[in-house]
């Protein structure tokens, strides 16, 4: 049996970005990964940063939910809530 990989692209945006101090990833995945196991992905490059922060992910800009199956060269966002004042 071949084990097949996607490439994924990965922008992290605002506090993802500051927590893992990059605002551009590209990861290759097994094929049938979902939008959920891009996000645990990340998360884990700084759990203590990232492992309570609510993440909104986007897939070719478009939210998603987690159980979204990706496919080779899919664009993943990951937004953090807005904050301001």
């Amino acid at each position: 049996m071949i084990n097949r990989v996607i490439k994924i692209n990965i922008k992290c945006f605002s506090l993802v970005s500051a927590a893992i101090s990059h605002s551009e990833l590209t990861f290759d995945m097994p094929e049938g990964s979902t939008a959920s196991d891009a996000l645990e992905r990340v998360r884990k490059m700084n759990e203590a940063k990232l492992g309570a922060l609510p993440i909104r992910v986007a897939v070719n800009q478009e939210y998603v939910t987690g159980d979204v199956v990706l496919k080779n060269d899919d664009e993943v966002a990951l937004i953090p809530p807005v904050s301001g004042g």
